[in-house]
C-alpha cells in the first residue's frame, strides 16, 4: 500500500469512528468518486456485501444523495 494509501486509510478509519460515535451510526460506507461521478474504492464498515451490490446496481441511480444526481 502507498504511502498516500495508507493516510487515506487512516482518514476513512477515523471518520468511520467520529461518525459512529456522534451520529449513532451502525452501519457505513465511504467511497471515492471519479472525474464520470462513477463510484469505486468502496470501504464498508457493518455493511451487508449482499445490500452493497443491490445498492450499486440498481439503487444508487435514484438516490438523491448519489454524486450522480448532481
Amino acid at each position: 500500500m502507498a504511502f498516500s494509501e495508507v493516510h487515506k486509510r487512516e482518514f476513512i478509519d477515523e471518520t468511520f469512528r467520529l461518525l459512529s460515535g456522534t451520529m449513532r451510526a451502525s452501519r457505513l460506507v465511504f467511497y471515492s468518486v471519479d472525474e464520470q461521478k462513477n463510484l469505486h474504492n468502496f470501504v464498508c464498515s457493518r455493511v451487508p456485501s449482499d445490500f452493497l451490490k443491490i445498492y450499486i446496481r440498481e439503487m444508487h441511480a435514484h438516490d438523491p444523495l448519489s454524486p450522480s444526481s448532481c
